[in-house]
């Protein structure tokens, strides 16, 4: 057997990395313009800075996602930018159909989870699967694809070629979205025919 003798001194600090981080230099609360009063730059261990730690000053426009302490690093999960977005104009019930006239395009300020719309390309053939409240953000998540035909509804159809184009009257025989292909029935009554979807109650004959 052999008696090792352990050294009582510590790890030397010189030869730790250091980087620079920002951190809060007071409280922060959620939704405060984050300013260069509220920051400030330190250094500090490298093995001690988060990944996801802020390596730039914040934007101009730049605020906080929620309360901070002073000392806290700031983190890009911490931040968020105010921007354009779509807004509902009045209030949009469930299961309703969205029309251009209820929506607006507004500087959203608040701190909004999940992907707020900032297109309203297509937006009529879109449907709320939730209520959403007048001035509240439209969000991905609070819409589905609209069912602009129902079994039994009414469909015109339109048929083209040879540079020809003639509209019908046919009845839809199952339900269908934007772009879906459907059976119809003819107006004798007796022909089926394939088409797809156009919009709400009409459709594309498909040769």
């Amino acid at each position: 057997s052999r008696v090792l003798k352990a050294s009582n001194k510590r790890p030397s600090t010189q030869n730790r990395q250091t980087d620079k981080v920002w951190v809060a230099t007071t409280e922060i609360a959620a939704g405060q313009l984050l300013t260069g009063r509220y920051l400030k730059k330190i250094s500090i261990e490298s093995r001690k800075i988060p990944r996801n730690a802020l390596d730039k000053p914040p934007g101009s426009s730049s605020k906080a996602k929620r309360a901070m302490k002073p000392g806290e690093i700031m983190l890009t999960s911490n931040i968020y930018e105010p921007k354009y977005g779509l807004v509902a104009k009045t209030t949009i019930p469930s299961g309703s159909f969205l029309k251009p006239e209820f929506i607006s395009k507004e500087l959203i300020e608040g701190n909004f989870r999940g992907e707020i719309l900032e297109d309203a390309r297509g937006i009529e053939f879109m449907a709320a699967n939730r209520t959403i409240l007048a001035g509240n953000p439209i969000r991905s998540q609070d819409l589905r694809k609209a069912r602009l035909v129902r079994r039994g509804d009414q469909v015109k159809l339109v048929s083209a070629g040879g540079g020809f184009m003639v509209s019908s009257k046919t009845i839809a025989l199952e339900d269908g979205y934007l772009d879906e292909q459907i059976r119809l029935l003819g107006e004798d009554g007796k022909r089926e025919i394939r088409a797809k979807i156009s919009g709400i109650s009409s459709a594309i004959a498909l040769k």
